[in-house]
């Protein structure tokens, strides 16, 4: 039996995953909506059934980049603004720039401290610049314009498989 795979954002990228081995908090990406495992899937039969409900992104935390903690991170706002972006916040010290609901591609940058997130958005100001040129008219329409990460991620890793994506 071919095992099914689905979409499963895993700490900081999207991954192909068995559908069977996802977790309760787990997000997943399918038919161009992001959802939340409501609980271990299950077979019945030869299938595998997933419960989920849309995620509820409205809840997580928005990112105002103005004020004090921003004073010194003008290379993460350019990102920001470069890809229509936000700057998510996991509540454990670290940031993406992404837009989760938006799917595979809406990642922009490896999830960092904010120290670490504001030197690697200065190192790459450059690449976002181009990005930016060449996509002006849809990003200034609001679009999310998608982009392929070149950058190291730690999807692979053992110990972020441990704990639901957020």
């Amino acid at each position: 039996m071919i095992q099914p795979s689905i979409m499963r954002f895993d700490r900081d990228g999207w991954k192909q995953t068995p559908s069977i081995t996802l977790n309760e908090g787990d997000l997943i990406y399918h038919q161009r909506t992001l959802l939340e495992v409501t609980e271990k899937p299950k077979m019945v039969g030869e299938k595998v059934q997933i419960s989920a409900k849309p995620a509820d992104v409205a809840d997580d935390p928005i990112v105002i980049a103005v004020g004090g903690s921003w004073r010194d991170r003008q290379a993460t706002t350019a990102v920001m603004d470069y890809t229509n972006a936000a700057c998510r916040d996991f509540g454990d010290g670290t940031h993406m720039i992404a837009e989760l609901e938006a799917g595979p591609g809406a990642i922009f940058s490896p999830r960092l401290t904010a120290k670490e997130l504001e030197a690697w958005c200065l190192e790459n100001l450059e690449r976002f610049e181009v990005f930016f040129e060449a996509n002006e008219a849809a990003l200034d329409a609001g679009a999310i314009v998608k982009m392929d990460p070149w950058w190291e991620t730690q999807t692979d890793t053992a110990e972020t498989r441990q704990t639901p994506g957020r």
